[in-house]
């Protein structure tokens, strides 16, 4: 399955929910290109990278450290 391409705004309201995320310290499921189809996970937000364009998070689920590239990225949603 190909990935979407977001816009600007898009990316934007993706960015802002992030940092949401990450100053309340609220889990979030996070849907993204997994390089051949999308996947849905559950994370607590560690830390955004603007310059590199990504995500530090933890997999709530495997309990683990990961980072998803902004670019992947579909959709954030509030647990």
């Amino acid at each position: 399955m190909e990935k979407a391409i977001l816009d600007e705004q898009q990316l934007e309201e993706l960015e802002f929910a992030f940092q949401r995320a990450k100053s309340d310290d609220l889990p979030v499921v996070i849907k993204h290109h997994n390089g051949f189809d999308y996947s849905s996970t559950k994370v607590k937000v560690l830390g955004l990278d603007p310059g590199a364009r990504k995500i530090r998070c933890l997999d709530i689920e495997e309990k683990i450290n990961t980072s998803l590239k902004f670019e992947d990225i579909f959709s954030v949603d509030f647990v």
